[in-house]
Formats: C-alpha cells, structure tokens, sequence
C-alpha cells in the first residue's frame, strides 16, 4: 500500500480502523522497486520481474512515474484513521 510492499516494516493492528496500524516505505521497499523497475506486466517472469505493489498507477509498467510516488511516500509514515463510531 502506498508504496510499502515489504510487510515486516509495517505493524497492522488486528481490530481494522482502530488506529493502532502503521506502514512505513523504507529500504527494503525502495529496494525490491530497484529490483521491479523496467518490468512491465505482459512479461510478468522478467527481466526484471514485475511487481503488481509496487505499479503505483497500475498503467502495467514499473518506471519513473512509479518512482515519482515511491519517492513521495519514501521514508513516510502512513498512520491509519480511526474510525469514529
């Protein structure tokens, strides 16, 4: 999400909406998009290999414009709302 395609970053609370999750974009997310960058969907085995998390404007290739969104999020905290009842 946003960037964050490596899961041991994040802490994800077990109640949704509660507040208490956090995903965080940082090296290890920015280097499975330098792993990803130039793949392109049609050619899903690669060189390089594509990545559906990390194709931010699902056009079906990993390139600058992806980038641009990685590095926008890039060392971010992405907190999520909590839901009032």
């Amino acid at each position: 999400m946003y960037g964050s395609a490596y899961a041991a970053s994040n802490t994800l609370s077990p109640t949704i909406g509660d507040g208490n999750s956090e995903i965080v974009v940082d090296s290890p997310d920015f280097n499975l998009f330098k792993t990803a960058f130039g793949s392109e969907s049609d050619i899903p085995a690669g060189p390089p290999v594509y990545d559906v998390r990390l194709d931010f404007n699902l056009d079906a290739f990993i390139d600058a414009a992806d980038f641009l969104d990685l590095e926008e999020q890039f060392r971010g905290r992405l907190g999520f709302l909590k839901f009032d009842q």
